[in-house]
């Protein structure tokens, strides 16, 4: 049985009471945030109700998860931008509480701590907000957010955004400075979504290709798990993979 509570916690937290009073014997879920956990998921962790949750961490709680090692993918993101000699790289992300985004913005600060380059709060635009499900945020203005950081930071050769809606939002807020990616301005994301073989003109940008199927896989696995043997608690991090667009060019 399938619901979706799009980004809203009291729909989530009505939703996961229809399940129960349907009878179900294990729960999915994939939550609105990580700082927030609904009393009603909070209730069945009490009573040690079967409970997988998929792409955040939860990391306080005694909760099976699985998702992505995102902090390690961010870094082998950023890397790959070092090795394209980008020295001065912006980070755009969402003002989101998942702990996934925290992740890789984690990621993203420790591959310059490794490689002894600085990186400046200057270089971070984390207020985009439009492509937060329930959001009230025109996406004009994310995009004109963009554009300002993008002109008070004429050094930055390089965006690294956390997602590839936000990308998209980097990539039109480049074009109305009159630029263009890859030649003025080199992007990355996180995901991307399936590109038709039969468009030949599609743009692909470089990202971390999460493997969903498995994310999957592992989830009903481990619920499974969990439903015969109650005591199980497991948190299982998947790998990923690098796809290289035509997003990245070297200075």
């Amino acid at each position: 049985i399938v619901k979706i509570s799009y980004g809203d916690p009291d729909r989530e937290n009505e939703l996961i009471q229809e399940l129960i009073e349907m009878g179900i014997q294990g729960l999915i879920l994939l939550p609105t945030s990580s700082e927030y956990t609904s009393p009603k998921i909070l209730e069945l962790i009490s009573k040690n109700f079967p409970i997988v949750v998929i792409d955040r961490l939860m990391a306080n709680l005694p909760i099976c998860s699985v998702q992505t090692d995102s902090f390690a993918a961010a870094k082998e993101l950023t890397n790959y931008l070092f090795a394209k000699h980008h020295d001065k790289i912006g980070l755009i992300t969402s003002d989101s509480s998942v702990s996934t985004i925290d992740e890789r913005v984690n990621g993203f600060l420790s591959a310059h701590v490794d490689a002894n380059r600085a990186v400046s709060q200057k270089q971070i635009l984390s207020r985009i907000d439009s492509v937060v499900p329930s959001s009230s945020r025109k996406i004009e203005d994310d995009v004109a957010l963009i554009v300002a950081f993008l002109q008070k930071n004429p050094e930055i050769t390089a965006l690294f955004t956390t997602e590839y809606n936000i990308a998209l939002l980097a990539k039109s807020a480049i074009e109305q400075l009159g630029r263009q990616v890859p030649h003025d301005f080199s992007v990355v994301c996180f995901d991307h979504p399936t590109v038709n073989i039969f468009d030949l003109n599609a743009f692909i940008f470089t990202h971390i290709e999460q493997d969903q199927t498995a994310i999957g896989k592992h989830a009903i696995d481990l619920l499974l798990t969990k439903i015969a043997h109650p005591d199980t608690i497991e948190k299982i991090n998947l790998g990923y993979r690098l796809i290289e667009g035509d997003s990245v060019i070297s200075r």
